[in-house]
């Protein structure tokens, strides 16, 4: 992933002069079905019980992965005109998770 974002970086620094935004979005964890299930069979083996699926959420922020929907709000926000302006970033999607332990 971080040579993606170097390239986006990259690309967004200099492609502008073009007329061309490069952007990019990080999204952490997302509430999809394919998530949910992967969860539940985890929890089913884990704690025999599939329905504490989202107690592996207790240690992100809000006690929960992202909705769809809010990752596709920053995509359509970076996509749309009110955006003009960014290029070459790339947007952490994660409820704030990336800096959430001390790296120091």
């Amino acid at each position: 992933m971080c040579a993606l974002m170097g390239v986006t970086k990259s690309l967004g620094g200099r492609s502008i002069d073009d007329g061309i935004r490069v952007v990019g979005v990080n999204p952490g964890g997302v509430e999809t079905e394919r998530m949910i299930m992967i969860q539940r069979t985890r929890a089913q083996r884990e704690f025999g019980d599939p329905e504490r699926w989202r107690e592996y959420f207790k240690d992100k922020p809000l006690n929960r992965a992202a909705t769809p929907d809010e990752i596709a709000n920053v995509v359509l926000f970076l996509a749309s005109d009110r955006a003009s302006w960014v290029s070459g970033a790339v947007v952490p999607v994660d409820g704030g998770f990336l800096h959430r332990e001390s790296w120091f």
